[in-house]
């Protein structure tokens, strides 16, 4: 088994892992250990989440062990090839082209679901550190792996909050749709001491130079305005103030709100906050679990036309958009109002 960089959070000392199937991480000091399963190390409880719903990807599981990854992959597609499509997509890692990634770059991809980021990352560096909650997500990346014979990615199952690895050992981190729900973890009763805390963590994990990347939605994007729902499923709790938003949730479906967006100066100051000196900002369009362009914030030209002339769809929330953008000194102040963005930020390299 090669070193996996693993440590022990309770003491910070190495973690020795045996075995070649049946894995065992051990740490020598306080005796901890964390078991396997099919060859992938738990440092969580298993929690399944995702777009395709936990039913359907047993059976996709359940097929590829019986007949083999591509037969069951074709499968997929044929019966769903929208999700099909969300899942193989490399162009769902076009942010990629936003950062300086070297063939010698060892990436961490936080919360990796179904892969679409690390196998888009895998052949462009030298390796890929994934995990995700979920074992049935970790386990399809796993078969995906061994089917396409990518020996750079290693996978195991974890949770950000308590994942046992070493600090300076990364030179890209990925958080795509990872920041609001970080913010659920009750280390703190504030969401966003909680996000300003895992923050901090990904600024030790990262080598001096090293850069991270968000993906995230915009707090005071213009759909929540106009009754877009947020990530709890209620509408307009994004642009509430917090302890109003806070408030509404309990009363409304007795349960907190603590799945924290910002706006593009709080995605700043929070990331400021953290240790991070300065913040690129780059409005992906059409958003960023698709970011077919790249925007720069500062270019408003370039938003301009992704919006005249790529938007598709004549809804007249898209019709009056276009009418709008066109009015005089209105896109400087639109861009704070974009659906989402793609956020870059460097560790200092000394």
């Amino acid at each position: 088994m090669p070193d996996t960089g693993f440590f022990c959070p309770a003491c910070a000392n190495a973690l020795r892992v045996t075995g070649e199937h049946d894995l065992l991480a051990l740490c020598e000091t306080c005796g901890t250990s964390w078991r396997s399963k099919d060859g992938i190390l738990l440092f969580a409880p298993d929690k399944y989440w995702g777009e395709i719903p936990e039913a359907d990807m047993r059976a996709l599981m359940e097929d590829i062990r019986a007949n083999g990854f591509e037969p069951a992959v074709r499968r997929f597609r044929d019966k769903d090839p929208e999700r099909f499509e969300f899942v193989f997509d490399h162009g769902r890692a076009d942010w990629r082209f936003g950062i300086d990634l070297k063939p010698t770059d060892r990436v961490l991809d936080v919360g990796c679901g179904l892969g679409a980021h690390t196998f888009a990352l895998c052949d462009e560096v030298a390796q890929v550190v994934s995990f995700d909650l979920s074992f049935l997500r970790a386990k399809f990346v796993k078969e995906r792996a061994a089917y396409e014979q990518k020996n750079n990615i290693q996978i195991f199952v974890g949770d950000f909050m308590h994942v046992p690895l070493p600090e300076n050992s990364y030179d890209v981190i990925v958080w795509n749709g990872i920041l609001e729900w970080i913010g659920q973890d009750m280390k703190f009763d504030d969401p966003y001491d909680v996000q300003v805390w895992a923050l901090q963590k990904c600024f030790r994990l990262l080598r001096p130079g090293g850069r991270l990347y968000i993906g995230i939605e915009n707090r005071i994007a213009l759909t929540y305005w106009v009754g877009g729902r947020d990530h709890i499923g209620l509408k307009f709790t994004s642009v509430m103030p917090r302890w109003m938003a806070r408030a509404y949730c309990r009363l409304r479906i007795i349960k907190d709100y603590r799945t924290y967006t910002h706006s593009k100066i709080g995605y700043e100051r929070l990331l400021k906050k953290a240790g991070f000196p300065s913040v690129r900002v780059m409005m992906p369009y059409p958003g960023y679990n698709d970011p077919r362009l790249l925007i720069p914030f500062e270019n408003t030209a370039c938003l301009k036309f992704a919006i005249q002339n790529l938007m598709g769809g004549m809804t007249w929330k898209r019709r009056l958009l276009k009418r709008i953008v066109s009015l005089p000194g209105i896109l400087p102040l639109y861009r704070h109002f974009f659906y989402s963005y793609d956020l870059f930020a460097e560790k200092p390299a000394v």
